[in-house]
């Protein structure tokens, strides 16, 4: 588990798609730390969007900072007590990202799940073996 950074109180202003929203006080873009969203562009990434509006936009949440990527915060975030992520994973409207959660989410994900491609697992890189050796001459 990616060890927690510090914390902070986040009352969302904007919700930009199913994974990243802003905080109105601090302007924060916080990316949703764990799970994903197809990108707006897809159909099921405009509902899953529509999803995460009407569960947080407006909301106050309490963020647990893991990290940064680009121009975002990258936290985990709870909804009174309850982990956003997990809500969103268990509703459809994300998938486990394995790749950062370490399939904390996967048992939540449901038959309908829209996974993602960027939060597959990176495959392990398979070494060659190595040439076999000619015996020495006798």
């Amino acid at each position: 588990m990616t060890p927690i950074v510090f914390s902070f109180l986040c009352v969302v202003a904007s919700v930009h798609d199913g994974d990243t929203f802003t905080c109105a006080d601090s302007n924060l873009i916080v990316r949703m730390w764990g799970a994903a969203s197809a990108e707006l562009k897809d159909p099921a990434g405009v509902t899953q969007g529509d999803w995460m509006r009407q569960h947080i936009l407006g909301q106050r949440l309490v963020c647990d900072v893991k990290g940064t990527n680009e121009n975002r915060i990258v936290a985990q975030c709870y909804l009174l007590g309850t982990d956003i992520a997990a809500d969103a994973v268990a509703a459809g409207a994300a998938a486990d990202c394995v790749r950062f959660s370490g399939g904390l989410y996967a048992p939540l994900e449901g038959s309908q799940t829209v996974h993602i491609p960027m939060c597959t697992p990176k495959p392990r890189v398979r070494l060659k073996p190595a040439p076999a050796t000619k015996p020495p001459p006798q």
